[in-house]
């Protein structure tokens, strides 16, 4: 036995390939159908990651800016200053919350914090990665859009559609669809 080289593999098994895949093959991961109902409760998560720090840091400037309104004359400097810490606060969460999605939907995740929590994940409408431009376009003009339009309309657009697209992923060009499960390989692919 000793001196006696091992025995060769089996051709029959298959060995699996660490390789890259070849430049025909689809690449990254393809997404599952589009979702409604997760996107909202990711929207909820998302919302409170960004709310609750911003408001934290503008908690004194806000608190003193309502009391003022409260008190203050109508048309006087002092409402004024109160409406422009308020817009302020405003702007500030809205930028917070265009640097985050932009930023989380464009890595390789493709998704924020609550749309993973959600197995939800941003791609284009062919179920890829989107581009950069496609992402920016979802998180800056298209939310302000959306949040221009009356009672919900522009995320309610999507409970109509049957793709589930809402107002800010047809400007973007976007989707969010659930994220594609794969089976874990069994112990015996593991430990070949």
């Amino acid at each position: 036995m000793r001196g006696q080289a091992a025995p060769a593999a089996s051709a029959s098994i298959p060995m699996p390939s660490y390789a890259e895949p070849q430049s025909g093959q689809p690449q990254g991961k393809p997404a599952g159908k589009p979702v409604f109902g997760r996107r909202i409760a990711a929207r909820i998560i998302d919302e409170l990651l960004i709310l609750i720090p911003v408001g934290i840091m503008f908690m004194p400037s806000l608190t003193s800016a309502i009391s003022a309104l409260a008190s203050a004359d109508v048309g006087s400097p002092e409402e004024a200053r109160a409406n422009i810490e308020i817009l302020k606060f405003g702007a500030v969460c809205f930028l917070a919350q265009a640097l985050y999605g932009t930023l989380l939907e464009s890595s390789g995740m493709q998704a924020t914090i609550g749309k993973l929590m959600f197995g939800a994940v941003v791609t284009d409408p062919n179920g890829q990665k989107p581009a950069l431009g496609a992402v920016i376009m979802r998180n800056t003009l298209g939310r302000l859009i959306v949040n221009l339009i009356p009672l919900c309309g522009g995320y309610a657009v999507g409970l109509f559609r049957a793709d589930r697209r809402c107002v800010h992923d047809l400007i973007g060009n976007t989707m969010v669809r659930a994220r594609a499960s794969y089976a874990a390989p069994s112990y015996s692919q593991v430990f070949a």
